[in-house]
C-alpha cells in the first residue's frame, strides 16, 4: 500500500494508522473517509486505504465536475465500481464557471449516484439552497442512504 508521509510533529499526523489508533482509543469500529479537497480529484490515497481496510473504512469521493456532465458521471462510476467508493460529495465551487448546482453537471452526478445506489453529500451555503431544491426536484430518483461497511458498490 502506498502511504502519504509528511514530516511533521506527531500531533499533526494525518495517516491511516493514526486514524485507526484514534478510532480504537475512542471505541469506533468504522469510519467514512471523505476525499480531501486539497487533493482534488486524485483519489489514489483514499482508494488505497479503503481497499486495504474494507473492514474499517468506506470512502466518499469528490465529484470531478470540472470537465462537464459526461466526464463527471463516468469518473464517478469508475470510482464506485473499481475503487470501492460508496458515496460522492458535490462542491459547487468546483463546477464549471457557468454552472450552478441546478445545472447539467450536478444533475449528471446526482443521476449517476442514483444509478449506482450511493448517497450524495452536497457542500452548500445558504446561497445554494434554491439550486439544491431544483437539483432534488430534477433528480427525484436519487436516494439518500446511510453509508455502511456492509454495502457493496
Amino acid at each position: 500500500m502506498t502511504r502519504l508521509r509528511v514530516l511533521q510533529p506527531d500531533h499533526l499526523r494525518g495517516d491511516d494508522e493514526l486514524l485507526l489508533e484514534k478510532m480504537s482509543d475512542a471505541g469506533v469500529d468504522h469510519a467514512v473517509i471523505v476525499q480531501p479537497i486539497n487533493y482534488k480529484f486524485d483519489h489514489r490515497y483514499v482508494s488505497s486505504v479503503i481497499r486495504a481496510r474494507p473492514d474499517k473504512f468506506v470512502g466518499m469521493a469528490l465529484a470531478n465536475t470540472s470537465e462537464g456532465p459526461e466526464r463527471a458521471a463516468a469518473e464517478l462510476s469508475q470510482l464506485v465500481k473499481t475503487e470501492g467508493f460508496r458515496g460522492v460529495r458535490l462542491n459547487p465551487k468546483l463546477l464549471p464557471s457557468d454552472e450552478t448546482l441546478s445545472g447539467p453537471t450536478a444533475l449528471s452526478v446526482a443521476s449517476a449516484a442514483a444509478d449506482l445506489d450511493i448517497p450524495v453529500a452536497v457542500f452548500v451555503q445558504p446561497q445554494h439552497f434554491q439550486d439544491v431544491r431544483v437539483l432534488l426536484t430534477q433528480a427525484l430518483h436519487t436516494k439518500v442512504r446511510p453509508l455502511s461497511k456492509d454495502r457493496r458498490g
